[in-house]
C-alpha cells in the first residue's frame, strides 16, 4: 500500500476478488453439502433416533417396510423412499454403529470417542434392540457394515446362525426378509484425485482394506439353506470385482462412494433397483 495512490487501489482491488471469490467457494461448499445431505439419505441424524424411528413413505400404504442396522443401510433409506414411491410405508430404526441381533448386540472400537460416548451409544443400540423385538413386521430390510460381523461369519456355519439370530429378534418371522451386504472399500483420497486428474497418470489405487468379508458375506449367503422369505443383495457385486478393486466413480464423474465406504445416492442406485425388484416380486406373489 506504500506504493502510491494507483497502486494501493490495484492492492485494494486484488484484495476484494480475493474476499469474494473466498465467499464464493463457501457458499458452493455449502451448497454442495447440502446437496449430500439431500441426497446421501444416510447424513440425517443416523446417530440419533427419537423415540426408536422414523417415518418414511406413504403412512397409509398397505405394505410396510422395517428398515434397521447401521448407518450402512441407513444410506438406502432416503433412496428407497424415492424409488417405492407411494407404494410403501417405511419405518426407519437405524442406528449408527449399532450392530442388533437377538442373542448379540453390540459396537466396534469407536476411534477417538471418548468412553462415555461409547456407553451411551450402547445403551441406545440395546434399547432399539428392545424396541425391535416388540415389532411385528410383514417386510424387513436390513444390513450393516461387513467389518460389524467380523467375529461371526468365519464358517458356513457360523454366517447361517448369524443371519438366523437377526430373523430371531421377531416373535413371528416377517413375510419378507432381505439382508443388504456391503459395499466394497475405497481409497477414497486416492480416487478423488485420479477424478480430478491432479496427476498426469492415474495411480493405481488398491482397497485400504481386505476385501474378504465382503466376498464370504457373497459366497455363504449363495451356499447357504435359509427359509424361502430370506433375500441377499449384494451392493459389492454391482461395484467392485472378486479382486476387491471397486469402481470409485462414473464415466460421468459422479462419485460411487461418499468415503471410503459408504455409498452415495448415485452408487447405491442399481442396489436399491434389485430391493425394489424383490418388493415388486413379493406384492405379485400376494395378489395371487
Amino acid at each position: 500500500l506504500r506504493f502510491g495512490k494507483f497502486n494501493r487501489l490495484k492492492v485494494f482491488g486484488l484484495s476484494l476478488v480475493m474476499v469474494l471469490i473466498a465467499a464464493a467457494a463457501h457458499l458452493a461448499q455449502q451448497n454442495i453439502l447440502s446437496k449430500r445431505n439431500n441426497n446421501d439419505g444416510w447424513f440425517s441424524d443416523v446417530w440419533n433416533l427419537p423415540n426408536h424411528l422414523r417415518e418414511r413413505g406413504n403412512r397409509h400404504a398397505k405394505h410396510q417396510i422395517l428398515l434397521f442396522g447401521d448407518s450402512h443401510i441407513h444410506h438406502f433409506g432416503r433412496q428407497l423412499e424415492a424409488q417405492l414411491g407411494n407404494s410403501f410405508a417405511l419405518n426407519d430404526m437405524t442406528l449408527g454403529n449399532c450392530y442388533v441381533g437377538n442373542v448379540r448386540t453390540y459396537l466396534p472400537a469407536v476411534w477417538g470417542d471418548p468412553p462415555e460416548h461409547h456407553h451411551e451409544l450402547l445403551k441406545k443400540c440395546n434399547a432399539v434392540r428392545h424396541a425391535l423385538k416388540e415389532q411385528t413386521p410383514e417386510i424387513v430390510i436390513t444390513g450393516n457394515y461387513a467389518r460389524l460381523y467380523k467375529n461371526l461369519p468365519h464358517n458356513q456355519e457360523s454366517f447361517h446362525q448369524t443371519i438366523m439370530d437377526k430373523v430371531a429378534l421377531f416373535r413371528t418371522p416377517p413375510k419378507l426378509m432381505i439382508f443388504v451386504g456391503d459395499a466394497g472399500e475405497i481409497d477414497h483420497f486416492c480416487e478423488k484425485s485420479n477424478l480430478r486428474r491432479l496427476k498426469y497418470k492415474d495411480r493405481h489405487c488398491p482397497p485400504p482394506e481386505n476385501q474378504q468379508t465382503h466376498l464370504d458375506f457373497i459366497e455363504f449367503s449363495q451356499n447357504g439353506n435359509f427359509p424361502p422369505f430370506v433375500r441377499f443383495v449384494y451392493p459389492f457385486l454391482n461395484l467392485c470385482n472378486k479382486n476387491g478393486q471397486c469402481r470409485a466413480y462414473e464415466e460421468d464423474g459422479k462419485m460411487n462412494f461418499w468415503d471410503n465406504n459408504h455409498l452415495t445416492f448415485s452408487g447405491g442406485k442399481k442396489t436399491v433397483e434389485q430391493i425394489a425388484q424383490i418388493l415388486q416380486e413379493y406384492v405379485e406373489n400376494q395378489k395371487e
